[in-house]
């Protein structure tokens, strides 16, 4: 189970690479579905996981555009399957931005004064929402039940009770 976790973590990583930011890919793991608990609390946790992916993938195709890099198809591809079709058009017309480029060259010639931290504060943490989702309970995000869900949880405690 631990190197699963790990697994997954190395793969959220893989995704986040390269983009200065304070997200932390081990905390995403807190956030996965899990069989032990309530259905409803699984649904709350696959919808965060899509919005805090969603976010992810726009933003490390924003970065990318920004930056002059080549975004992969598959990323864009996936960021329109996850219904950001209007958002992943508006990104990839953007252009480089040369301020974020020459900080970012200053920061790997080892310039003193140009850090990490001081992207994030400078251009903000492009992966704020991300971490904003990660931080809120399940409870938090719970929202009231539609009518179907209203019955299909009757349904089910018809069928179980």
């Amino acid at each position: 189970m631990t190197a699963k976790k790990g697994l997954e973590a190395t793969a959220i990583e893989q995704l986040v690479s390269g983009v200065p930011s304070n997200f932390d890919a081990q905390r995403i793991i807190a956030t996965l579905p899990n069989e032990s608990l309530s259905p409803a609390t699984n649904k709350i946790r696959i919808k965060r996981l899509k919005g805090i992916f969603s976010d992810l993938i726009l933003n490390k195709i924003k970065y990318n555009v920004q930056l002059g890099k080549r975004v992969p198809a598959e990323m864009v591809i996936l960021a329109r399957e996850l219904g950001n079709v209007k958002e992943v058009d508006r990104i990839l017309r953007g252009g480089v931005d040369e301020e974020k480029v020459a900080y970012l060259d200053n920061i790997s010639a080892g310039v003193e004064g140009f850090t990490k931290q001081g992207y994030i504060n400078k251009f903000g943490d492009s992966f704020s929402r991300s971490i904003s989702l990660i931080d809120k309970t399940d409870e938090s995000l719970n929202e009231p039940l539609t009518p179907e869900e209203k019955k299909e949880l009757e349904d089910f405690k018809e069928k179980y009770s």
